[in-house]
């Protein structure tokens, strides 16, 4: 998993939409909801599996977003130390960014790329890829619009048509809300199932559900859409 797009509003607003692509058979995933975590209360949706989670925020400081995988697609190993989905909370024990990428223990983990948004003085938008040797952190421009597929899932052609697809579509659609984010992650790459931002594979591998977050200085907003159990009752929506 996934595909990830960001898309700035000025003054540090953003919108933030992960499609999280996961086998159908893997257990449901629980939608958005806050908890409370090393004295932190968060919002996510929590995988209910292994019980961690893809995407998350704090409300006023951090957004977070992980895809499995790092600069290119890995060989998998049998074991590892826990799953990726506890790494988004283990950031919440650290002071911030910095203090996380000097002291967190990436070793025994499989690659990931976190994408981390903080807002203090001003947006800063982190990327931070662990690639199962060593971690890189690069300072991405807050003020453009980003699009991220897995590596574990989309070569470079498919990679490559994706962002083709987000940004041909942000031309049309130059300042969406969240609820055009939500679509655009339901439609995008429409005619190729393979490698569409809502994909499915023969192998089981598909869409399962999609979370955007819109932030604002004081308030947020979190849509959730289960793609496998559209009929179940999921909290669509959270304002505070």
């Amino acid at each position: 998993m996934c595909t990830v797009t960001f898309v700035p509003k000025g003054d540090g607003d953003y919108i933030l939409t992960s499609s999280r692509d996961e086998h159908r058979l893997r257990k449901p995933s629980l939608p958005p909801a806050r908890y409370v975590f090393h004295d932190n209360v968060l919002w996510y949706p929590k995988d209910g599996q292994a019980g961690g989670t893809w995407i998350a925020t704090d409300r006023m400081i951090h957004t977070l977003c992980l895809l499995n995988g790092g600069l290119v697609n890995h060989e998998r190993k049998t074991q590892y130390r826990h799953s990726r989905g506890q790494v988004i909370l283990d950031f919440f024990q650290y002071a911030d960014m910095q203090d996380f990428v000097a002291h967190y223990h990436f070793q025994g983990l499989a690659p990931f790329t976190l994408l981390v948004l903080e807002s203090r003085k001003r947006l800063q938008l982190h990327e931070i890829i662990w690639t199962g040797e060593e971690h890189l952190v690069f300072l991405k421009n807050a003020r453009h619009n980003h699009i991220w597929s897995s590596v574990t899932l989309y070569d470079p052609k498919a990679v490559e048509a994706r962002q083709g697809w987000f940004y041909a579509w942000n031309r049309q659609h130059p300042d969406p809300n969240l609820t055009d984010m939500m679509s655009f992650h339901r439609t995008g790459g429409q005619g190729n199932q393979h490698d569409a931002i809502l994909m499915e594979r023969d192998n089981g591998i598909q869409t399962v559900s999609i979370t955007g977050i819109e932030k604002h200085v004081q308030t947020f907003e979190i849509q959730y859409q289960d793609i496998l159990h559209p009929q179940k009752p999921n909290a669509p929506w959270l304002r505070c």
